[in-house]
């Protein structure tokens, strides 16, 4: 660690270059040097521009290559305290030091090369020349945002007022990729998403996105910023409405012609409904059910309902009695169910002709050419032949 550390001092205390000219003319020298010592390698290259007894500008790269972790953490870490001074510094910013000797010179950051510039560094003892500063770094030109703008907030559309409208106890995203920033050439994209009422809306960060979950109603604001300049932002607003339940006086069932007695076979059609059906916002899903009254014998279900109200009576003999037909929807504090009574009867007859008439019965005679026939006459209208006993004819 020692010898590292010592080449570092070496790298980037100072940096001797010999041989230089004195004259008036602007000269460029390149240094290189190559260091290998245990497990580093160091290439070094430093390029010069000169002029009499003055440096112009020194230009320097590093590249240090080494297989522990622990020797590259150790240089970068160095390099890293020696120019954080400069770390934020814009386009233009020049900072004027002075050496041992009380002569100054001057760092100064060209953005558009990606290079901090040494000049102005006068010619010391011996006509070799110092750089009392660390030597010059590569860097990147950091470009932060000046405006955000948030695409959308997951399926939620605006009101007139421009607020993102839902209900209470919804949840939203913002995708991360539905930010934008101006310029376009923005690299420095850390950005925070903060909830100004968290009564009202909380926020949690994935990898992808950002959750809202809107825990309250009333109005409220969500602010996404830049985490280099929270200066630099945008407000999303909300309108969240609260949620409105049914209730039980406002929740009603009916059948079909209000009635409550169908037969066996029979079908009928429930109905639910809300007083105040415009009011509500929160889920007006109904569920149906249907169950024997307590009068009934029949082993199994003597009527079955669908999920949209359809009540069906059983055709099996002996499946009659009462049913309850049952409509359930949730409400704000549990579930709230409106029930009815129906009554499944025996599937009657009808008598096309009265038993009064005196046709029905078994009727029987010989026809011309001695056969024998016989005729059957039903109080539903039907009747049937029967010629010796052995052809038989319905008639409906």
């Amino acid at each position: 660690m020692k010898k590292l550390k010592y080449l570092v001092v070496l790298l980037l205390g100072i940096v001797v270059i010999t041989g230089c000219e004195s004259n008036d003319k602007e000269k460029t020298m390149v240094c290189t040097r190559t260091i290998n010592q245990d497990s580093i390698s160091m290439n070094l290259k430093y390029t010069v521009t000169y002029k009499g007894e003055y440096v112009q500008q020194i230009e320097s790269v590093e590249k240090v290559k080494t297989s522990d972790p622990t020797t590259l953490t150790t240089f970068k870490d160095t390099i890293e305290a020696t120019y954080k001074p400069f770390k934020d510094t814009s386009e233009g910013t020049e900072f004027v030091f002075e050496n041992e000797n009380k002569e100054t010179f001057t760092i100064s950051f060209d953005i558009a090369r990606g290079k901090i510039v040494v000049s102005n560094i006068k010619y010391l003892k011996n006509g070799a020349l110092y750089v009392p500063l660390k030597s010059s770094y590569n860097f990147t030109k950091r470009v932060y945002p000046a405006t955000i703008n948030v695409k959308k907030v997951g399926s939620l559309t605006k009101n007139e007022n421009n607020e993102y409208t839902t209900l209470k106890g919804n949840t939203s995203y913002i995708y991360k990729s539905d930010i934008t920033f101006t310029p376009s050439n923005v690299n420095q994209k850390d950005i925070e998403v903060v909830s100004l009422n968290s009564d009202v809306i909380t926020v949690t960060e994935d990898e992808s996105y950002y959750v809202l979950n809107f825990v309250g109603s009333g109005k409220g604001e969500v602010k996404v910023y830049s985490s280099s300049n929270e200066s630099v932002f945008t407000i999303i607003k909300f309108d969240i409405a609260p949620l409105i339940y049914p209730t039980e006086e406002n929740f009603v069932i009916s059948s079909f012609e209000n009635k409550t007695t169908i037969e066996q076979g029979e079908k009928l059609q429930f109905s639910a409904s809300f007083l105040n059906e415009s009011e509500i916002t929160s889920s007006k899903s109904v569920t149906w059910s249907v169950q024997n009254g307590s009068d009934v014998t029949f082993d199994g279900n003597i009527a079955s309902i669908s999920s949209t109200g359809l009540l069906t009576a059983s055709t099996v003999t002996d499946a009659i009695g009462t049913v309850i037909v049952t409509a359930t929807v949730k409400g704000e504090n549990g579930y709230i169910s409106k029930s009815m009574t129906i009554t499944i009867t025996p599937a009657s007859t009808t008598d096309v002709i009265p038993v009064s008439s005196g046709l029905i019965g078994t009727w029987s005679g010989e026809d011309d050419g001695s056969n024998q026939l016989s005729v059957i006459v039903n109080s539903d209208g039907t009747m049937v032949l029967s010629i010796n006993d052995t052809d038989t004819f319905n008639f409906v």
